[in-house]
């Protein structure tokens, strides 16, 4: 086993009172971003169809260029706020088509990444480790795809990130003056920046307050930070208030339902546990660069800790057997990347990937290696001693606490309420990601070396591969099938009459109707009608999606190979190429059978 190396009283000190230059910090972070655009332009995220949920607030955007009003239709939860305007912008300067508003979250994200890397240098990371950091977030495989998109994800994130930025600059602010002013600024950036996705607010919720609290030896800053925090609630709640009036915006409620019986709270709880820790696994999967570095610490000098983990791993596999997920080690994908835990065609009401690159006990041997190196930070932390090291760097340690961990926390109990309603995303680990990188590159520096190992680069440069291929993949197969509904098209059949997933047919119902027929929506009155045919749930050839797009009566279905569901068509199968195994790969246009069952509730 690799062993702790206490740092040398020279290293220490100079980790403490170094500090790159301005230059240096903007020279750096530059780079982050030349990487970012380099794989990004490799990637060739370009498609011109909708991508998740995007069609839908491209759809907004659309109309609010044209009229100057905002107008839902019915699909998504999230406010999208000032990336409304943004986005019309864009259709203003570059023309009415998904590729110019999503270049709008093009430079949100390199905004994100250099004041990430920013952030990190004032956490005393050195300006190696920063870079690599960075491009640990910038290059996960769940964030290229999304800044190629018009989601309101990366932009939340941003969010979040600039106000820990301001948060940190508030709380290193040599004036009470200077730390109100650093704090007013985090507040109000943060409840105008939350309206484009509501978790965001949590900054302005908890980190704002939370670094008052930090500060509170100066009363002037505790009592500003105290008032911030009340100006914030009572902006958010207009905010929220706003957005109940405005007609076909859902209205989905973060407190779950009450279980009817002991029996069923027992089982949600089992199941909240369940999906929880798929989401833990699946964040220790996006840090993979800065998580693997702590595999070294996890050996044979630990006995008991072995034993522990090992011991830990068996109430987790009996609870994927009871939940029947033992197949499902990450939560359902968002996105389709190449690691899908779940194949299935575009029936049903997740769209998920044919192939997966790695067979079920590859993925549970990778969330135990992921778990061990988890465990190695506990153990090298444990072994230099939690008091060693507040006492080498006291305000620097309570800076990090009060910064990441109230706001992680929060976080944690609002995923918790998500879940419970049976919503857990791989996505939803974004507004962790940056913590998560920031405590496991500072404890490192101060436990183990000042320089992260080589390592690191190595798995860095491979986990940018992957999620460069995983992406280009993902954008080749959105392009087979808007080529597959173009064929469809020039033979005269309509857009209602093509089934090609959510995104397509979602588009072809508010083209129709000019909204979903979501049952959360309740403003106007009788906007949700209840399907008129119900199917078995349980009918895996039933379209679920229907119910949401009533106007849709589809004739064909665009879809990853020959289903026992459809029938053969004249159309031949479109082929792509992907980047990952399998390389040649194909969508094919099938029938829908007149009498196929359609419609269940959504």
């Amino acid at each position: 086993m690799a062993e702790s190396m206490p740092l040398e009283p020279t290293e220490m000190e100079h980790l403490q009172h170094s500090t790159p230059s301005g230059k240096i910090i903007f020279r750096n972070g530059a780079f982050c971003c030349l990487i970012f655009l380099a794989c990004y332009w490799l990637a060739w995220p370009v498609t011109r169809m909708g991508f998740n949920d995007d069609w839908s607030f491209f759809r907004t955007a659309q109309i609010f260029a044209k009229t100057g009003q905002i107008a839902y239709n019915g699909w998504a939860d999230p406010m999208v706020g000032w990336l409304i305007p943004w986005g019309a912008l864009f259709i203003k300067l570059f023309g009415n088509s998904y590729t110019a508003v999503r270049l709008s979250i093009l430079p949100i994200t390199l905004l994100t990444l250099l004041l990430f890397h920013s952030t990190l240098i004032r956490f005393r990371i050195t300006p190696r480790n920063a870079i690599i950091g960075t491009l640990t977030l910038g290059l996960c495989p769940l964030l290229l795809p999304f800044a190629a998109s018009y989601m309101t994800d990366v932009p939340s994130l941003f969010v979040v990130v600039l106000c820990l930025y301001l948060c940190q600059r508030a709380a290193s602010a040599e004036t009470s003056r200077l730390a109100i002013f650093w704090l007013l600024l985090a507040g109000l950036s943060n409840v105008t920046g939350g309206t484009t996705r509501q978790a965001a607010w949590l900054g302005a919720l908890v980190m704002v307050p939370c670094t008052g609290w930090l500060l509170r030896k100066n009363r002037s800053v505790l009592y500003a930070s105290l008032a911030i925090w009340l100006a914030s609630i009572a902006a958010i709640i207009a905010c929220m208030q706003w957005f109940a009036q405005q007609p076909f915006a859902p209205q989905a409620s973060i407190l779950p339902k009450l279980p009817s019986s002991v029996l069923l709270g027992v089982f949600d709880g089992i199941f909240t546990i369940d999906l929880m820790a798929a989401l833990l696994l699946c964040l220790l999967l996006m840090i993979v660069p800065v998580l693997t570095i702590w595999l070294p610490y996890f050996g044979r000098k630990f006995d008991h800790y072995i034993v522990l983990f090992c011991m830990g791993l068996l109430p987790m596999v009996a609870l994927k057997y009871i939940t029947g997920s033992l197949g499902v080690v990450w939560p359902a994908s968002t996105l389709n990347w190449e690691l899908s835990t779940q194949q299935h065609s575009l029936l049903g009401t997740p769209q998920m990937m044919q192939h997966s690159l790695l067979p079920v006990p590859a993925r549970i041997l990778v969330s135990v290696v992921l778990l061990a190196a988890l465990l190695g930070c506990i153990i090298a932390v444990r072994q230099k001693g939690w008091k060693l090291i507040q006492a080498e760097s006291p305000e620097e340690v309570r800076q990090l606490l009060w910064l990441l961990a109230p706001f992680s926390l929060a976080y944690g109990a609002l995923l918790i309420l998500a879940v419970q309603q049976g919503l857990a995303l791989d996505k939803y680990v974004f507004l962790w990601m940056p913590f998560a990188i920031i405590a496991s590159i500072w404890l490192y520096q101060r436990c183990i070396r000042i320089e992260l190992p080589r390592s690191s680069v190595v798995l860095l440069i491979v986990y940018a591969a992957f999620s460069v291929a995983a992406t280009h993949t993902l954008f080749a197969w959105h392009r087979a099938r808007f080529a597959a509904i173009q064929e469809l098209r020039a033979a005269g059949i309509p857009s209602t009459e093509i089934q090609a997933g959510f995104e397509f047919d979602g588009w072809s119902q508010i083209e129709q109707s000019g909204h979903v027929n979501n049952r959360l929506v309740k403003n106007p009155p009788g906007a949700y009608q209840p399907p008129a045919i119900k199917t078995d749930l349980k009918n895996l050839c039933s379209y679920n999606f229907l119910a949401w797009a009533p106007s849709l009566h589809p004739k064909y279905a665009v879809d990853f190979g020959p289903a026992a569901c459809f029938l053969p068509s004249k159309f031949s199968p479109v082929p792509y190429t992907a980047w990952l195994p399998p390389f040649h790969r194909d969508v094919y246009i099938l029938k829908v059978p007149y009498k196929m069952p359609t419609v269940t509730t959504p």
